[in-house]
């Protein structure tokens, strides 16, 4: 054996079959600075999703001398289209388009978004294509002729 096999074989001789204990991710720490980590604090600053406080006093300064943005375009969204044409110098459709979007803008903050429904009441066609036989025919042009049925499902 080489210098360096025999050195390899050494080595693994003296590890043994055991294996090192694997701690496990969220079992608690073990040692004194482990401990210590565990139990600290976050970081200073502020947590995550919260708002600065210059931002909340701006907002609520806004809101002190402004309407509520939601409620305006809500109020649009409400208003009658001829209404709005005469107020806005613009065609009914146009303010038709107005209103449409002054709803669609202040959705988000009225109503949740839902996830799409699925009508499965209606009629289904299931259409199954299978693999020419071996003694079938092709045409010249080698298509397949398919013939089949309209068969109503089950409770139908």
């Amino acid at each position: 054996m080489s210098g360096e096999r025999a050195a390899l074989q050494v080595a693994l001789d003296q590890l043994g079959d055991e294996e090192p204990e694997q701690l496990g991710l969220f079992e608690p720490a073990q040692t004194e600075l482990g401990r210590v980590m565990q139990g600290a604090r976050r970081g200073r600053g502020r947590p995550p999703g919260a708002r600065n406080k210059r931002t909340e006093r701006t907002v609520a300064w806004l809101l002190g001398k402004h309407r509520d943005p939601r409620e305006v375009l809500l109020e649009i969204a409400e208003a009658n289209p001829f209404d709005l044409a005469a107020e806005f110098g613009c065609t009914p459709l146009e303010a038709l388009q107005e209103k449409r979007h002054a709803a669609t803008a202040v959705l988000p903050y009225v109503a949740e978004r839902r996830p799409i429904a699925i009508n499965l009441d209606g009629k289904v066609v299931h259409l199954v294509l299978e693999a020419p036989k071996a003694d079938q025919a092709l045409a010249e042009d080698g298509t397949i002729e398919i013939i089949g049925e309209i068969v109503p499902g089950e409770g139908e």
